[in-house]
């Protein structure tokens, strides 16, 4: 079995791109020593990609890549361990909220007036000028 016909008989169509991604990453840096790395050199993995500054979610999609490439092993026959099955990232992810990466008041104003009369544009009332969320709304 193939790499890329155990990502399609085990994740949807829009994740084996992206595994496929990671894992092609993940196999350019380790070269032949990708089969049979150890969990030292899955972390040294990890290191360089910390050293490039990947965001933490970044790095933590990474290391979900390579676990599928090292399970497909598993799976194919071609391994018994599984260096990193257990591994758990803890950095820290900042969950702040960027005020420069908001909407401006005139996008806000232009985003509220372009709803007709009625109940939606209340809502986009309470939503734009009150700050409520759908939540808050919906209760």
């Amino acid at each position: 079995m193939k790499l890329d016909e155990y990502l399609r008989e085990n994740y949807s169509a829009s994740s084996t791109g992206s595994y496929l991604n990671t894992i092609g990453h993940y196999l350019a840096y380790m070269g032949d020593r990708a089969e049979k790395a150890t969990h030292g050199e899955v972390m040294e993995y990890i290191g360089h990609l910390r050293s490039r500054n990947l965001h933490p979610k970044s790095v933590r999609n990474h290391l979900h890549g390579i676990k599928i490439y090292h399970s497909y092993l598993q799976a194919a026959g071609k391994r018994e361990d599984h260096p990193c099955k257990h591994l758990r990232l803890k950095d820290r992810v900042d969950k702040q909220i960027h005020t420069e990466s908001l909407y401006s008041r005139e996008e806000l104003r232009e985003y509220y007036d372009g709803f007709p009369e009625g109940k939606e544009k209340i809502i986009a009332g309470l939503l734009v000028f009150q700050a409520l969320t759908v939540q808050e709304i919906s209760g």
